[in-house]
């Protein structure tokens, strides 16, 4: 496990020693910013979240209104952020497209704000109706990354067998009135695993990490954190129940939690003996009509995925620490010094890493998980 170097405090002023003096590089088609931009930045701000795009948002002081037709400043301009400390070398975080500019201009002051996301915001305009035949999910994935100038990174694991059975079924994918974007989260919800993009790769895998690769510690580096505890995850178990049209029978599959074992506990029971059971919360889905094995694995994987998101909701928390570029959404999280209830490991939602005039500072959303990602 490693623990984070304690770079020192850095909430309110700068740091006296240079060698913790927060640092920044920016490159706008592959080149530094020249010293005019660079004398102008006031802040830099990378959110990194899950289950959206990244984004990079640079405020510059511009009283002569000199940059804002820059031309290195201009719209699908590629721009790259790499963060860090003086004497340490810099990470790079960001490798994205300019996608917007704004000014503001307040008495004698004006700003003005580069926006930058990250390439997957190609997958987004417009929706596309086309079918993709005998290709299994991996090569559509392929295609689509491909087309849209994107290096694919696929292990679709469990995911590939149901492809590969919907294909020899004959029920091919159809990209029904949807973006990229759309079409390849329903892919990627469909086979349990997480779509992300890091750099210029389009990443379908599960989280890698299941135990925690780093450690923060109330008055040392972490600076700040308020948790929340909800009843919207005390809930043991989802219910679907399914329909079979041709043979019209229905049954009722519950997929449930048991904190004793941690493990997943599995029921089927005919539709007409719902509800007889012992009485405990439960989430239950419209009905689900079936055609065949591949309609049965889709309507588990989704009572899984909906149980472990209600239950993994139940606590969850944000916070700041000395800012360090090593933590990222995604990653596994140890907290300490929280009290033996608020105390212990976290999943990363989304960070957001900031560098201004107080310091350099990394702010992140937390949730504690009950069931791993692994498990869907």
């Amino acid at each position: 496990m490693r623990e984070n170097f304690d770079y020192r405090v850095l909430t309110n002023t700068m740091p006296a020693h240079p060698q913790y003096a927060p640092e920044f590089k920016i490159r706008i088609n592959g080149e530094n910013l020249p010293s005019v931009i660079r004398a102008s930045v006031m802040s830099v701000r990378f959110d990194d979240g899950s289950k959206e795009m990244d984004r990079v948002e640079i405020q510059l002081a511009d009283p002569g209104l000199r940059l804002l037709e820059h031309p290195l400043l201009n719209l699908n301009n590629e721009l790259t952020l790499s963060i860090g400390y003086a004497g340490f070398t810099l990470q790079e975080v960001f490798v994205g497209e300019i996608t917007g500019r704004q000014a503001s201009f307040s008495g004698g002051a004006t700003t003005m704000t580069v926006e930058a996301s990250d390439i997957s915001h190609r997958l987004m305009p417009g929706q596309r109706e086309r079918s993709f035949g005998p290709l299994p999910d991996p090569a559509i994935i392929l295609f689509i990354a491909v087309e849209n100038g994107m290096i694919p990174g696929v292990d679709l694991g469990p995911g590939a067998l149901l492809s590969a059975l919907a294909i020899l079924l004959g029920k091919p994918r159809f990209q029904d009135n949807q973006s990229d974007y759309e079409f390849l989260k329903k892919i990627a919800a469909e086979s349990g695993v997480q779509f992300s993009l890091e750099k210029r790769v389009l990443f379908f895998k599960a989280f890698p990490e299941f135990a925690p690769s780093m450690t923060l510690t109330l008055g040392r580096n972490l600076m700040d954190f308020s948790p929340r505890i909800s009843i919207v995850g005390q809930i043991e178990g989802v219910s679907v129940k399914i329909w079979l049209r041709e043979l019209k029978l229905s049954f009722v599959v519950t997929v449930a939690w048991d904190f004793n074992a941690e493990r997943f506990a599995i029921s089927v029971v005919p539709g007409i003996a719902e509800g007889t059971g012992p009485s405990k919360p439960k989430f239950k889905f419209l009905d689900q009509p079936i055609k065949d094995p591949t309609d049965v694995a889709k309507v588990l994987r989704k009572a899984f995925s909906e149980l472990k998101n209600k239950l993994n909701s139940r606590l969850t928390g944000s916070g700041s620490a000395v800012g360090d570029p090593d933590i990222r959404a995604g990653m596994v999280l140890q907290l300490e010094g929280l009290g033996s209830e608020f105390s212990g490991n976290y999943r990363v939602d989304s960070t957001s890493h900031t560098i201004d005039s107080s310091g350099y500072k990394t702010s992140f959303n937390l949730k504690r998980e009950v069931i791993p990602e692994v498990f869907t």
